[in-house]
């Protein structure tokens, strides 16, 4: 955790991003609801880094956004080797990816192509929890979603909405 902070949070000004809660932060953390209608989900605790452990915000997400869509340099250096991303973003868990289609999960970011995109990005859910967070390096933009219900899937579908307007589609 000590790692992550001063290499990766702190060179990208994620100040408030931890994987570590107590339990005095819960009042500034927002509630999930599993139904439109229904009373809060009950908070769980994730112990398995970084298996959805990462408490953040949509605000400082972008700021890693902007990191991937830069190659993994900021202001002052590179946070990440570019060398790096480039295996993170890399397919290698589908036949598609064997036949040469950039379609698959690398190392923690997936890659596909939702016409007439070519999608990169990382997404994950928990009870209550949706989160979208995705670039389309070709047109240099990225998108951060982070919704408190899982009632519906309307991550992808604001995402695509973004991405369709910023573009003029």
């Amino acid at each position: 955790d000590q790692y992550i902070q001063q290499k990766i949070f702190a060179p990208l000004e994620m100040s408030t991003s931890t994987f570590q809660l107590a339990p005095k932060d819960d009042t500034a953390l927002a509630k999930g609801y599993s139904d439109a209608s229904g009373p809060p989900v009950t908070p769980r605790r994730i112990y398995l880094r970084p298996a959805g452990a990462l408490h953040t915000s949509a605000g400082e997400l972008a700021h890693f956004v902007q990191a991937m869509l830069g190659w993994g340099e900021r202001p002052g250096g590179y946070v990440v080797d570019p060398e790096y991303l480039s295996n993170m973003e890399w397919p290698r868990t589908t036949l598609a990816n064997l036949a040469g289609v950039r379609s698959g999960y690398g190392m923690g970011i997936y890659s596909t192509v939702t016409l007439p995109y070519h999608v990169l990005g990382h997404n994950g859910g928990i009870d209550g929890f949706l989160s979208q967070m995705s670039w389309l390096p070709n047109e240099r933009i990225g998108a951060i979603v982070l919704t408190n219900s899982t009632a519906a899937n309307i991550a992808n579908i604001i995402t695509y909405k973004i991405y369709d307007t910023f573009l003029g589609l």
